[in-house]
């Protein structure tokens, strides 16, 4: 991972050419968080994810108790919480995956932009979990009811297919496509007043309701863990 600076823009790149998915461990999720708290609030902020976030380490979750699960729950869902209230726009660009704990801090952002095949979904469900980064709260607030099966079901689905869950704002052809809009948003972003984009950003922050506290949702999310079928479940996806 890392961050470049532009005169306009921050992009940061969570992968580059010839990497693999990122997974997200407890050290990552803590470079996002602590990366993010020392960019300047008036830029614009690009997440750019060419190939993916393939979801949490599980092999870092699978013997996690409960006090431990609750943290890392909690230390998710601030990363989380830091890119959704990062003053600035916060503009996404995925391919290939964004699964679990990825697609909760894609949702973070502002505007999403992905490939027709990037796969999205939350499998926690098929882990003997649930998301633990705020991503059912932001899936009531972005989407579409019909995104819920993602997480009931742990459905995994091309971002094509997904256009009428209204997830995304655009769905492009391949990464070269994505690079274009890439490009043609930073342009975008030039006409406009970044002192209007900052208080459009503040206004809309300040109408999204917040049930409960971090705290008490990491709770419940912390609650299957040292269970049967969370251990049973997640060693099973180890092994495969």
């Amino acid at each position: 991972m890392h961050i470049e600076t532009f005169e306009t823009h921050y992009e940061f790149w969570l992968n580059s050419n010839g990497s693999k998915p990122l997974v997200m461990n407890q050290r990552v999720i803590s470079d996002i968080s602590l990366s993010i708290m020392g960019l300047s609030p008036k830029k614009p902020l690009f997440f750019v994810g060419q190939h993916g976030i393939a979801g949490a380490d599980i092999k870092e979750m699978v013997d996690m108790d409960r006090e431990e699960a609750y943290n890392y729950s909690l230390l998710g869902s601030k990363m989380v919480e830091c890119i959704a209230s990062f003053p600035s726009l916060v503009i996404g660009f995925f391919d290939r995956y964004l699964l679990g704990g990825g697609l909760e801090l894609a949702l973070g952002c502002d505007l999403l932009i992905a490939t027709k095949q990037c796969k999205i979904g939350f499998p926690e469900v098929t882990l003997g979990i649930i998301p633990g980064f705020l991503g059912i709260d932001n899936l009531g607030i972005k989407a579409n009811p019909i995104s819920l099966e993602l997480v009931y079901l742990g459905k995994v689905k091309c971002a094509e297919e997904c256009l009428h869950y209204g997830l995304f704002h655009q769905i492009v052809d391949n990464w070269e496509s994505v690079e274009e809009v890439r490009n043609e948003t930073i342009q975008e972003i030039q006409r406009c007043s970044l002192h209007s984009i900052l208080s459009i950003k503040k206004y809309y922050l300040s109408n999204i309701p917040r049930n409960n506290s971090i705290e008490s949702k990491s709770r419940i999310f912390s609650e299957l863990f040292e269970k049967e079928d969370q251990k049973n479940k997640m060693n099973k996806f180890i092994k495969k």
